[in-house]
């Protein structure tokens, strides 16, 4: 088996799990890493570059889940399954907890796991700039101005409504306990395919989160006046810009995102023991 690890080296100084992660792999697995991190120091782990992930088995990342997000574009694209080791504070992605990662990894080799398919977004501008997103697609307000945005949401062709708001998050189902649970969304089961369409502090009184099945597109366009421009970001990472009469157009991705648990894995009990015991 060849193992990719993905470093967050901001929670990993000195790489200090990163070489235990190493040692409890031993001969079982070749251990490989980005070459970018170019002053790593892990044992018996090769650098490699982008070009050479496609030889890869597993991924696995030692971090939080905005480090499982920044690999899962170029996880789908190279179809690998990911696993991940929690240094956050959640990680509702990650499988493996830092006091389990002995016996998460002896699963990981015994093959005691299963792969969730999760479905992900893809979104375009109108300039052709197009990215894909794991959690979310969101269209908030830019930097240069603190005004409400005005948009317009369409499904399909059909107009939905205008929304005046600080912005429209577009998330996927694995994406439902993250920004946009925050903006009172709706926790939707990961093996369902759907958009949820939250509006993000809306002045309107009625304006609730939209659930679109997965074979319709969403459109969000920003109205035309001077001072309405926004960004759209993806999983966090930054697209491009909306202003007047410009659209992000977002669907359905052709490729799912791969991601390992381990056999007896719920989601419910998962979310209980992370979003309620660690909040309370």
């Amino acid at each position: 088996m060849n193992i990719l690890l993905v470093i967050n080296e901001q929670k990993d100084p000195g790489y200090v799990l990163a070489n235990q992660v190493s040692e409890l792999i031993g001969t079982r697995a070749n251990l490989f890493i980005d070459g970018k991190h170019r002053g790593a120091s892990v044992k018996n782990a090769k650098k490699i570059s982008e070009n050479e992930y496609a030889g890869m088995d597993v991924i696995l990342v030692l971090g939080g889940d905005g480090t499982l997000l920044s690999v899962a574009k170029e996880a789908s694209n190279l179809n690998l399954p990911v696993i991940g080791i929690n240094l956050g504070r959640l990680g509702f992605l990650a499988e493996i907890e830092r006091e389990e990662i002995e016996e998460g990894l002896n699963k990981l080799f015994a093959g005691d796991y299963e792969i969730e398919e999760r479905m992900m977004l893809h979104a375009v501008l109108l300039d052709g700039k197009e990215t894909t997103a794991l959690n979310d697609i969101v269209v908030t307000r830019a930097s240069s101005t603190l005004k409400i945005l005005d948009l317009d949401i369409f499904i399909d062709d059909e107009y939905v409504d205008d929304f005046k708001a600080d912005g429209i998050i577009i998330a996927t189902p694995t994406g439902s306990t993250a920004y946009s649970l925050s903006a009172g969304g709706p926790i939707v089961d990961p093996s369902l395919n759907s958009m949820i369409v939250t509006p993000v502090c809306p002045h309107k009184m009625y304006s609730r989160t939209i659930i679109v099945p997965p074979e319709k597109t969403v459109t969000v366009k920003c109205k035309a006046a001077i001072d309405n421009e926004a960004v759209v970001a993806a999983d966090s990472e930054i697209l491009g810009k909306l202003s007047g009469n410009e659209t992000v157009v977002i669907q359905i991705a052709q490729k799912n995102f791969k991601l390992i648990r381990f056999k007896g894995y719920k989601f419910f009990s998962v979310l209980h023991n992370k979003l309620v015991k660690k909040e309370s």
